[in-house]
């Protein structure tokens, strides 16, 4: 009985690395194809600050964008009552200053207007856009959360993908990446 139990448990135990080493080779290939993507932001968008809305364009100024993009799948919902946990990548902004956090949602048509009034009513101290032509969605973003956070080179190319603030290690290397694309002029 105990060694059917433990040739159980390896047979287990097997089945769970093979399936951790795919899912990492699987991430390794998305992030490569990733890398290799132009990502053009929309030329205008819903913009919602505190509690007022415009439409204007993302700023194209040359800083750095670390954009954290919200999609048409997911809880909206739920995006939405947690961006008050992006404060800190603002803070981040703050001391560095050379890049832009962009927060952008590119909801499904039928869910635009209840998203802007989401956006509305939780009243953020920074912008939140709206991709109201589904730009985003067109542009090859992953649809694996881990690539919903990620960081524009000069080139358009995601040159950083994660959330820099999820840890100091990702934090040191965010910052690797920002002084190696900014002094690479």
């Amino acid at each position: 009985m105990r060694s059917r139990l433990s040739i159980l448990f390896l047979i287990m135990l097997s089945t769970f690395i093979i399936g951790c080493n795919e899912r990492k080779q699987q991430i390794r290939d998305t992030l490569l194809r990733f890398e290799a993507t132009t990502i053009e932001l929309p030329e205008r968008a819903i913009v919602v600050k505190d509690s007022s809305v415009s439409i204007a364009s993302i700023p194209d100024n040359s800083l750095l964008k670390f954009i954290i993009y919200f999609g048409a799948e997911g809880c909206s919902d739920c995006a939405i009552t947690h961006l008050v946990e992006l404060c800190g990548i603002f803070d981040l902004e703050k001391e560095l200053g050379n890049f832009m956090p962009i927060i952008i949602f590119s909801p499904a048509p039928e869910k635009s207007e209840e998203i802007r009034t989401g956006i509305i009513q939780k009243a953020h101290p920074f912008p939140i856009y709206i991709d109201t032509d589904c730009i985003l969605q067109k542009q090859g973003i992953p649809e694996d959360r881990l690539f919903r956070s990620f960081l524009l080179g000069k080139q358009g190319k995601p040159v950083f993908v994660g959330y820099p603030l999820a840890n100091e290690r990702m934090k040191k290397l965010f910052r690797k990446v920002v002084d190696k694309e900014l002094s690479s002029e």
